[in-house]
């Protein structure tokens, strides 16, 4: 059984945004991405590095997580609340995204933060049909 997780392959706003080129690949690699909406640019400097749960990995459970935060004038995400398909995907997403890094936009040398960033996740098996990314089947972690 081949277990694959994705990041996001665009960061989207909740209100929706366009992503300049780029894709994360697999292995979470650093590939340029740029998140641009209204007054928001933010780089991807560290990709999250998701780790698959074994329960999930044991039951063959595939899942999707949003992952909502604040983006910091540091480039750290603050205050995230990971939404997802399945309450087992919840502590991967946390972790994984705590552990990101973004270099903000700069206005007049300044790095401004940016609230209501969303960066999904989608965990993956070989062989079991991936999991609906609908926003409306997501649930809110504790």
């Amino acid at each position: 059984m081949r277990i694959r997780i994705f990041s996001a392959a665009m960061l989207l706003l909740a209100a929706g945004a366009s992503a300049g080129e780029g894709a994360a690949p697999d292995t979470g690699a650093a590939t340029e991405l740029v998140l641009k909406k209204g007054n928001l640019e933010a780089h991807v400097v560290r990709w999250p590095q998701p780790t698959y749960p074994a329960r999930a990995a044991e039951q063959s459970l595939v899942g999707f997580c949003d992952v909502r935060f604040d983006l910091d004038a540091d480039g750290c995400p603050r205050n995230m609340t990971p939404h997802c398909s399945d309450a087992v995907f919840c502590q991967s997403a946390a972790t994984a995204m705590a552990a990101a890094r973004f270099r903000p936009r700069i206005v007049n040398g300044t790095p401004v933060a940016h609230p209501n960033v969303v960066f999904p996740l989608e965990y993956r098996i070989d062989g079991v049909p991936p999991a609906s990314p609908d926003p409306r089947t997501l649930t809110v972690c504790p």
